[in-house]
């Protein structure tokens, strides 16, 4: 599935007042990796860096942002 910034000069990713980001990882996927969680597995600074670019561009459109994160919401 495609990143949301690869997909951004495609098409507007906003239909709406606000907008919904689920960040998903792969927790069975870590758990083959390793069995304990005190150190970083994948790193996805760069994805994240991209992210936060992209979410930016949506605040300076007034739009609402909703970040789900394992069961946490940041607004």
């Amino acid at each position: 599935m495609p990143r949301p910034w690869e997909m951004k000069d495609k098409f507007d990713l906003i239909t709406s007042e606000f907008t919904h980001v689920r960040l998903l990882g792969d927790r069975k996927g870590i758990e083959e990796k390793t069995t304990t969680w005190d150190k970083v597995i994948v790193d996805r600074q760069s994805d994240l860096s991209e992210l936060v670019g992209l979410l930016k561009r949506i605040q300076e459109r007034r739009i609402i942002r909703y970040v789900v994160r394992d069961r946490c919401v940041v607004v």
